[in-house]
């Protein structure tokens, strides 16, 4: 959501303010939005509460306006388009709209007290009696339609259209309408001189707001028409020599006077020449206006032509009669020349042309000018001089000129000030050439040379993503814009714009292309912002825009009017940068041992660095990392890392434990902080010196005060490794234990063991035999110093010897080991395997006296079994079912009298879920496994444990099937062969099985009936039945 309180206001110009989600802009507590030609999408919701206001111009609002009850705000809206209907605008809020759109019937809807103002735009046209050109200042005047007073009045702007905001309706909870309103009559008038002219009839306006029908801004168009105002142009007519000597140039001019009482527009001024040769067009002229009163003159060159004698020059206004005017009959003039036949040479000032027309000082230009014979004859050679301001510039000749042809000379021309200067042509200088009239041999023309080109740099100013800053953080990219203005008098081609820093580091040169005089162009390049490290988290730097400087191996100087000074080519602007980065300081270092600071240590020494990071920066440091080794001129040895968060201004202690395990020497342990960008890196390294020194190992052994060991026994060894001096712990270290003798020599396997943080170790000796008598436990400290030895004196004592017992006791042993072994075996076999049973609950074989289940735990009911043929609950000692009939074997089976039935059913079982095995595959795919198999296979609903599976063919054997003598399986009652092994069948009809011998079958099974549980254990995942084992040859295993 976007909250704009506190008398904040939130300006959007040009801009789409759009979510993904529902986007909320609250605006209270007098806050203001300002929305000028942009767009809130649709999941903006716009809610104006309290003493808020909005203001919208030239916008589109996609989404909701909601003013709650509790609203005073006022909305003014102006050529806006809202989407939808406000869902609530309530409270003592005001709308004012104008020009606007709502898409909802009805459109506007206003709750409790507030109120909408409708407003629409009328626009009037007046137009003069053409009916084709409009009035400026004509007077129009708006009237109520209802009780005619005037509503407002104004003057038609220069383009003759006054348009006025005009109340449509006045829309309140109780309604709208209260206000009449919405019908308007307009009239115009034009004045002149005194004089009134009235539009001809008044028209009504109609922007009457209808709540059933969406709200669409429809401007009211009225057109007023004044048909008595019309223009009235007369032309009086000049000609500049009526006796013209053939091909000289005669001036025909003309003053066109409007003297109607409006402007006369697009005026077509037609000029003829009428002699005994027919009527010729001279030219036409278009005056494209003309105000009334007012009058303009109009001049043609017209060259005197054949035949000579008389010719009738006319001219003509509005000669198709287009121009309704007051008076139609002083349109047009007219008077005669005679055109005389004499030779003659003429140049005129309109025959002279510069190019450049503004020629530019020190630049080259060109003079060009034709030379006409309107003499009858043509002329040989003669000579065109050019002069600048009296001075030659040189001379031209042209060869051959035909009577009534002209002829072209040029020259170029470099003037070397800027000005007026006077072109003067002088043809046939030296009068070579005989004419009747030497006085239109010269003519002059006045050019304005330019000066050069005068750059001023001005309004040096910084911007971020388009936005106007004078302070941006570190390392953002500033865009650097300076104002280049013209103030001279010609073009500055390829000019350049130096930015430096601080009035010396150059930071970009641009190449601006030209700049026309009066113009400005705006240029700009990019910094990005720097800081000098250690001078401070705010620093000010002017940055300079030099525009065209001076030339170097770059750049190259434009010459300009206020060369070599140049006071007004620089400006500067100061830009703050503010240092946003953290600043981590890594200080106040130390290594302790003990709580104390130590300055060396020796190996194993367990020691503690300190230190203290710390952000001084002006914003949060994330992602600090910070890092511990120790390092001198061979090692760089990483002690510790870690990446942290730290907010401006915190500090966090640090503690970093170390064993030492480097040999002797000076060390540095170098903590360093990559806080990536850091505002001041140059304290975040700390160096903390320490000296390690060659270990004096003190070596505490402790055997628990036993110091006499049998040989075959171990001796448990325990001890301390410290510091001789400073009782420091040596950590790490490598203990060595052996026995040996008084002289060093070792008996015994060497041991090693490592000391712990606290330096302490234990390790296990084996007593060597044969080396009876005193001894020695020696110890050994091995470090990456050398080694350190200690002992202690051990007693190894003979041991006791077997051949002391008397054989008796052996021949005792022997036969009370066999008579357990004998009546273990016999309880065995009376009790555990005597008569088997199958559980009821899960099929397991039990004895027949067991009260429970030992696999799935379910107890029993005494004394009953069920009939694996009927399921019948009978007694368990039955020899028979009395409900079916089955006999059931009570003894135990002899060897080899069940020929595998359970086996065989096994092997069907198998087939029958590796059936499922491939549904499983294509299902589970490549996350297939035995055990996402067994999950899988319990949602399958035609999915039969082995149990409910041999039940199930068992009945179908008895419904319809036969087992086959050979293997077992199961054949429908008219097969004639296996359908597992291929036996051959007796052929004894279709619906017959092969009849076999009559006995008990030992496939009947007792299932003993379960109890209720007292304690039903959970439910278990089922599992593919295993295989039952096979009974070993001879051994009687009931089924």
């Amino acid at each position: 959501q976007i909250v704009v309180r506190d008398n904040g206001t939130l300006v959007l110009d040009n801009s789409i303010i759009d979510s993904n989600f529902v986007l909320r802009i609250y605006l209270f507590d007098n806050g203001s939005l300002i929305l000028s030609s942009s767009t809130l999408k649709a999941n903006v919701v716009l809610i104006i509460d309290d003493n808020s206001m909005a203001h919208m111009e030239e916008s589109f609002v996609l989404g909701d306006l909601q003013a709650p009850a509790s609203s005073s705000a006022d909305l003014v809206a102006i050529n806006t388009t809202f989407s939808r209907a406000w869902s609530y605008f309530g409270g003592t809020s005001t709308a004012a709209l104008t020009g606007c759109s709502i898409n909802g019937v009805p459109a506007v809807s206003p709750k409790d007290s507030a109120v909408v103002t409708l407003y629409s735009w009328i626009v009037a046209s007046v137009y003069d009696g053409t009916g084709m050109h409009k009035i400026p200042g004509a007077y129009v005047e708006a009237r109520s339609f209802v009780d005619q007073t005037v509503y407002a009045s104004g003057l038609t702007d220069d383009t003759g259209v006054w348009r006025f905001r005009a109340l449509s309706d006045v829309v309140t909870a109780s309604g709208h309408g209260a206000v009449v309103s919405g019908y308007y009559e307009l009239n115009a008038t034009h004045w002149f001189q005194g004089d009134r002219y009235d539009s001809d009839v008044n028209k009504v306006a109609q922007i009457a707001y209808s709540p059933d029908v969406s709200l669409v801004r429809s401007d009211a168009a009225i057109r007023l028409d004044i048909s008595s105002a019309l223009p009235d142009v007369d032309p009086p007519f000049f000609v500049s020599n009526d006796e013209p000597l053939r091909g000289s140039n005669v001036t025909l001019s003309t003053v066109i006077n409007n003297i109607g009482v409006v402007t006369a527009y697009d005026i077509l001024i037609r000029f003829e020449d009428t002699s005994s040769a027919g009527k010729v067009l001279i030219r036409d002229y278009t005056i494209e206006e003309l105000p009334a009163l007012s009058n303009v003159t109009v001049s043609v060159v017209w060259v005197a032509a054949y035949p000579l004698g008389t010719h009738n020059l006319s001219v003509s206004v509005d000669p198709l009669d287009q121009i309704p005017e007051l008076n139609e009959d002083n349109n047009l003039n007219y008077t005669t020349v005679n055109v005389l036949g004499v030779p003659d040479l003429m140049v005129t000032a309109s025959d002279i042309s510069v190019d450049p027309s503004s020629p530019i000082r020190d630049k080259m230009a060109s003079i060009s000018v034709n030379v006409r014979n309107i003499g009858d004859n043509a002329i040989s050679a003669f000579n065109v001089s050019f002069y600048d301001n009296g001075t030659l510039i040189g001379k031209r000749e042209i060869s051959n000129l035909p009577t009534g042809q002209f002829g072209v000379a040029s020259i170029s021309w470099t003037p070397s000030f800027a000005g007026l200067h006077t072109v003067i042509v002088v043809v046939d200088e030296e009068s070579i050439i005989v004419e009747s009239n030497e006085v239109n041999n010269e003519a002059s023309r006045s050019v304005t040379v330019r000066d050069y080109p005068d750059l001023v740099a001005s309004a040096v100013r910084f911007s971020v993503n388009n936005q106007a800053v004078s302070s941006v953080f570190v390392n953002t990219l500033v865009t650097v814009t300076v104002d280049v203005y013209n103030i001279g008098e010609s073009t500055a081609d390829q000019y350049s714009v130096a930015f430096r820093l601080n009035g010396d580091e150059i930071i970009g040169v641009v190449s601006a292309g030209s700049l026309a005089p009066g113009t400005m162009a705006s240029v700009s390049t990019t910094w990005t912002a720097a800081l000098v490290e250690g001078e401070g988290l705010y620093q000010d730097y002017t940055i300079t825009a030099e525009v065209n400087p001076a030339s170097n191996g770059t750049v190259i100087h434009y010459p300009e009017m206020d060369d070599p000074v140049n006071g007004n080519n620089v400006a500067s602007q100061v830009l703050e940068v503010v240092d946003n980065r953290p600043d981590m300081a890594a200080s106040n270092g130390r290594v302790q041992y003990a709580g104390q600071n130590i300055t060396s240590a020796t190996i194993g020494q367990r020691v503690f660095v300190l230190f203290d990071l710390r952000n001084i920066g002006i914003i949060d440091g994330t992602s600090i990392k910070v890092s511990v080794s120790l390092v001198n001129e061979t090692i760089d040895m990483l002690l510790f890392t870690q990446t942290v968060n730290v907010e401006a201004g915190d500090s966090m202690p640090y503690n970093v434990s170390y064993v030492v395990n480097v040999t002797s020497g000076d060390y540095i342990f170098v903590v360093d902080v990559d806080a990536g960008s850091d505002a001041d890196q140059t304290d975040n390294v700390l160096e903390i010196d320490l000296a390690v020194v060659v270990p004096s190992p003190l070596i505490n052994i402790n055997l628990g005060n036993k110091y006499d060991y049998a040989p075959g026994t171990s001796i448990f060894v325990q001890g301390t490794v410290t510091q001789s001096g400073s009782n420091a712990p040596l950590a790490g270290q490598t203990v060595k234990v052996r026995i040996v003798d008084g002289q060093g020599f070792p008996l015994s396997s060497e041991y090693t063991a490592t000391t712990n943080a606290n330096g302490q170790f234990t390790s296990w000796v084996l007593v060597p035999s044969d080396q009876e008598g005193a001894q020695k436990l020696q110890v050994t400290i091995d470090t990456i110093e050398g080694e350190f030895t200690d002992d202690v004196n051990i007693n190894i004592i003979a041991p006791f010897a077997p051949e002391t017992i008397p054989i008796w006791v052996y021949l005792l042993i022997v036969v009370i080991v066999i008579a357990v072994i004998a009546i273990f075996s016999l309880y065995l076999y009376r009790v555990g395997l005597g008569r088997m049973v199958e559980c009821g609950n899960c099929g397991a074989l039990i004895p027949e006296s067991s009260r429970h289940c030992p696999k799935c735990g379910v107890e029993f009911e005494s004394d009953t079994a069920k009939c694996s043929e009927c399921g019948a609950w009978i007694p368990s000692k039955a020899e028979s079912c009395p409900e079916c009939g089955a006999k059931f074997m009570t003894e135990p089976l002899e060897a080899g009298q069940a020929p595998g039935y359970i086996e065989a059913m096994r092997k069907q079982y198998d087939e029958y879920i590796e059936a499922f095995r491939g549904q499983a595959k294509a299902a589970l795919g490549s996350k297939y496994s035995e055990e996402k198999f067994m999950d899988w296979l319990q949602t399958e609903p035609n999915y039969l444990p082995f149990e409910e599976w041999l039940r199930k063919e068992e009945m179908g054997r008895r419904s319809g099937v036969f087992p086959c003598p050979a293997c077992g399986t199961l054949n429908p009652r008219d097969s004639k062969i296996c359908n597992r092994c291929g036996t051959v069948f007796d052929q004894q009809g279709r619906s017959e099985a092969p009849k076999v011998e009559e006995r008990k079958s030992p496939f009947r099974r007792i299932v003993r009936r379960t109890g209720e549980p007292k304690d039903a254990p959970k439910e278990q995942t089922p599992e593919a039945p295993a295989e039952e084992p096979k009974p070993d040859e001879g051994e009687d295993k009931p089924q």
